[in-house]
Order: structure tokens, then sequence, then C-alpha cells
């Protein structure tokens, strides 16, 4: 008689416990996915904001490059705008910092601003740039 019981019991609450199971279940990996979206598409504006303020810098900020006052302020923000990004990001700030990005993107725009060699620019914005994918690759799960 118990186990005639217990399998009534089970087979009342067995299908609320499913149903609630699978719920808690996919909420999770909706919350997984929505977090791996949003990384990506952080990782993307980095990328996209210091490739297009190293544009410009190099644009505007090269020896022998005459510039006016307003090509002065496009190059300004493009490096401001880069900056803001780098500092803002949520979902990867923690991959950001253990890159030091910030820091080296600023060093490197200083560096090129005093010394204006465009070949060591040019290295170290490929290598920040190399090691923001290598992370985000590494840390994104595979398909």
């Amino acid at each position: 008689m118990p186990a005639t019981i217990t399998l009534g019991i089970w087979a009342a609450l067995g299908p609320l416990v499913g149903v609630r199971y699978g719920h808690a279940s996919s909420k999770r990996l909706q919350t997984e996915r929505w977090v791996v979206e949003n990384k990506k598409q952080e990782y993307r504006e980095v990328l996209g904001a210091i490739t297009e303020a190293f544009s410009t810098i190099v644009r505007y900020g090269s020896a022998g490059i005459a510039t006016g006052p307003e090509e002065q302020r496009a190059r300004d923000r493009a490096e401001s705008v880069s900056f803001g990004i780098l500092r803002d990001r949520l979902f990867i700030a923690r991959e950001l910092e253990e890159l030091n990005a910030l820091n080296r993107w600023v060093e490197a725009t200083r560096d090129f601003d005093n010394q204006h060699d465009i070949t060591q620019f040019t290295q170290r914005f490929a290598k920040l740039a190399s090691d923001i994918r290598e992370v985000a690759l590494r840390t994104m799960p595979s398909a």
C-alpha cells in the first residue's frame, strides 16, 4: 500500500518537478547565451574603436602632415572614444584589465604623439588587437 501512495504522489508531483527543472535549466541557458552575445558585442566594439582611433591618429598625427583644428578635433575625438570604450565595458572588463589594455593603448598613443614612430605604433596596435582577439576566442564557448 505505501508503494501505491508513493507512486500516486509522484504521478501528481513528477510533472511539476520536471516543468520546474526544465524552466530553470532553460532560463540558465538563455542567460548564458545573453552573456556570450554581450561579450561578443563588446569585443567587436573595443576592436572597432581602437582600429578607428589607430587609423585616425596615424592619418592626422604622422610627422610632416599639416593638420588644422578640425583634423586635430577628429583625432582627439577618436582617441577619446577608444579610451572610453576600453574603460566602460561591463562583460569583458576583467579580461581587458588582465590584458592591461587601456594602459597599453594610452601608452602607445602618447608615445606616438611624442615620437611619431609609426612602425612602433603599428606594432603596438597590432599586438594589442591580437591579444584582445586571442582572449575573445579563448573565452567564447565553441559552437
